[in-house]
């Protein structure tokens, strides 16, 4: 599969602040959160940008912007 900017949800008492599922702008840090209360959406399984968000492929490699830094340089 691709290298992606997903982060898993974490849970309190790991180390790290607890957090939902989700995917962070590669350009300003904006967050996408990735529902869990049921199978995850079909973008995120496909693999494909978040509705209204611009995707990258560098290699293996994957960026996803927001879309305030979609039409930026960094796409």
């Amino acid at each position: 599969g691709d290298a992606v900017t997903y982060h898993v949800g974490i849970g309190p008492g790991l180390g790290v602040a607890p957090c939902e599922p989700h995917i962070p702008c590669d350009g300003c840090g904006l967050v996408r959160r990735i529902t869990t209360s049921h199978v995850p959406p079909a973008w995120f399984l496909d693999g494909r940008a978040a509705p209204g968000w611009g995707l990258k492929r560098e290699g293996e490699m994957r960026r996803d912007y927001c879309p305030q830094c979609e039409g930026a340089a960094h796409v």
